[in-house]
């Protein structure tokens, strides 16, 4: 029953038949992120460099979909890993402008050429730096990459960023700061309520009376021999 359905399939369906803009179902599960499909085509033996009417490969739109399995797959099936749409874009110019760092190392693990320029005139490097990828830059220099042509572009940024580290250092010392000085502040105001309160607690207990002000007149004595007084103070006159 399987086999028959298997033949119908395959008499019926070309696995690299393409739609109006030229894309082949393998194309496809690529740009869409969706490995299992992308797998099954190329077990049905699908044109792995098969380009759709922009020149663009599966390749190229596996890493224009981020999906770095895809690409693996594509490499391990031999894909063109220097392939150029029509534009100039090879995946690994892409990958650059994408800063989609693990893709760049797939692609050149697996031969990337670092010196193709795109239309423009743009190698992997120049786009990264100019998108400020610059641990795309660190990466491609790592592969042996003259990064001189874009210098001035890495000694901006090193700039920019050595004023970010120093903004957030500034921006931490002033927050210590406020929060001592909001601290402090929280005591001081801590210890003078419990002054008022400690007094106002004295004041209650020795029946003092207060003037119109709200605080205790000056005049007030208190004789220590009170009755009342050292009543509240738990001992019996004598």
């Amino acid at each position: 029953m399987l086999k028959p359905l298997i033949s119908f399939i395959l008499n019926h369906f070309s696995v690299d038949k393409r739609d109006k803009e030229g894309n082949t179902p393998l194309i496809w599960a690529a740009r869409r992120g969706q490995t299992e499909k992308a797998l099954g085509f190329l077990a049905m033996d699908a044109d792995v460099d098969a380009t759709n009417n922009k020149g663009e490969t599966a390749l190229i739109w596996s890493v224009w979909s981020r999906t770095t399995e895809i690409a693996q797959l594509l490499l391990i099936h031999d894909a063109d890993v220097n392939a150029k749409d029509n534009d100039g874009y090879t995946p690994l110019i892409v990958a650059a402008m994408l800063g989609h760092a693990g893709m760049v190392r797939v692609l050149l693990d697996n031969g990337a050429d670092v010196d193709v320029t795109n239309k423009n005139g743009h190698t992997a490097l120049i786009v990264a730096a100019r998108n400020d990828f610059f641990d795309i830059v660190k990466i491609l220099q790592e592969h042996g990459v003259d990064i001189s042509p874009v210098r001035e572009l890495v000694l901006e940024y090193a700039v920019k960023e050595q004023a970010k580290i120093k903004a957030a250092e500034l921006k931490a010392i002033q927050d210590a700061e406020l929060k001592t000085k909001e601290a402090h502040s929280k005591t001081k105001e801590s210890e003078e309520n419990y002054k008022k309160s400690t007094l106002a607690q004295l004041v209650n207990f020795f029946g003092i009376g207060h003037d119109e002000t709200g605080n205790p007149p000056t005049d007030t004595k208190i004789a220590p021999t009170d009755p009342a007084i050292l009543k509240g103070l738990n001992h019996t006159p004598l």
